[in-house]
């Protein structure tokens, strides 16, 4: 059961592959899925999969309380400063279900480039405007778990290592209460344009490499 689960600051085990996801508590974010997936991979104990949410620790031991989590799965409250989680992570995944929520912008899936991390992301919206499949991760639906664990468990480590442009100006905190509305505001009203431009310049600058 969920409150059998302890909530460590940063990723914690003796694994060599650390699966990321960031999002809201909210099913339409992929959470589902998210467990599935690491279910498919418990086979492998090198893969520890950690869920970071943006929640208080009392709502996602209610919204797990009936839910039996495989042992691969970390999950973590919302934190002030998400960047050290980054630093751990060996693949950020972002699992929005397409039918029901298109990613227009994906602030984590940039964070997660500029720390040269993979990504497996939604083949819609935003995020086909700034992953190449095959190159900075992959494009596949959050419904096709099976894909998604199989290229966890024997692709993703053979992906080339890639050199990300760090992005500048860069958010250190955020309020995590308003965090979704605000990425979203800020999106449709251009001021994070900047970032577009930089992930752009930074696959431009790879591929003529």
């Amino acid at each position: 059961m969920a409150e059998q689960h302890h909530y460590p600051p940063l990723i914690e085990g003796d694994s060599d592959f650390n699966v990321l996801m960031i999002c809201s508590l909210k099913a339409y974010k992929g959470i589902n899925e998210f467990i599935e997936i690491a279910a498919l991979c418990l086979g492998t104990s090198k893969i520890q999969f950690t869920l970071l949410l943006n929640a208080k620790q009392q709502d996602i031991d209610d919204f797990f309380k009936a839910e039996k989590l495989p042992d691969n799965i970390t999950l973590v409250p919302q934190q002030k400063n998400v960047f050290p989680y980054y630093t751990q992570a060996s693949l950020l995944l972002n699992l929005s279900r397409p039918d029901e929520w298109v990613e227009t912008f994906g602030l984590t899936i940039i964070e997660a480039m500029a720390f040269a991390i993979p990504v497996i992301v939604p083949p819609v919206g935003g995020p086909i405007e700034i992953v190449t499949d095959g190159q900075e991760g992959y494009l596949i639906s959050c419904y096709e778990t099976d894909k998604i664990a199989e290229k966890i468990m024997s692709e993703i480590e053979s992906l080339p290592p890639q050199e990300y442009m760090k992005l500048v100006h860069w958010f250190s905190e955020r309020d995590w209460d308003k965090w979704d509305v605000e990425i979203e505001e800020d999106s449709k009203s251009g001021k994070l344009d900047f970032l577009f431009e930089e992930a752009s310049q930074a696959k431009i600058n790879m591929s003529n490499c």
